[in-house]
């Protein structure tokens, strides 16, 4: 029997063939809140790290504020989506602010479909 890599097994588990990007919009997180990941049909997953020494939030609308959002805590705090658990939330716009400006953040995402 021969074996299957990581993508073959992912392709097998999905239907389809994924592909990754990292950081699609931004690096860092503001004191402004600011577009993280675009509206996406095609995003199966993501994650988001706060790479920061600061708090900051994360949230599926444009208002999100250091008081409104999921609290990514400081030094590797982090949120996972993944369509079979999260559903549409998976594809829809994300923004984020931080309490310092220039907090260093990873995103990566996962698509079923490559974008130009």
């Amino acid at each position: 029997m021969p074996s299957k890599d990581l993508a073959q097994l992912v392709q097998d588990l999905l239907g389809v063939k994924t592909f990754t990007r990292l950081n699609p919009v931004k690096a860092t997180a503001g004191v402004a809140a600011a577009q993280v990941l675009r509206q996406n049909p095609n995003r199966v997953a993501f994650v988001y790290v706060n790479l920061s020494a600061n708090d900051i939030r994360f949230a599926p609308r444009a208002d999100v504020s250091t008081t409104l959002g999921i609290r990514v805590a400081s030094s590797g705090g982090s949120v996972t989506a993944l369509y079979t658990e999260d559903f549409d939330l998976v594809g829809l716009e994300w923004f984020d602010i931080a309490d310092v400006a220039a907090s260093a953040i990873f995103v990566m995402e996962w698509l079923t479909q490559r974008e130009p």
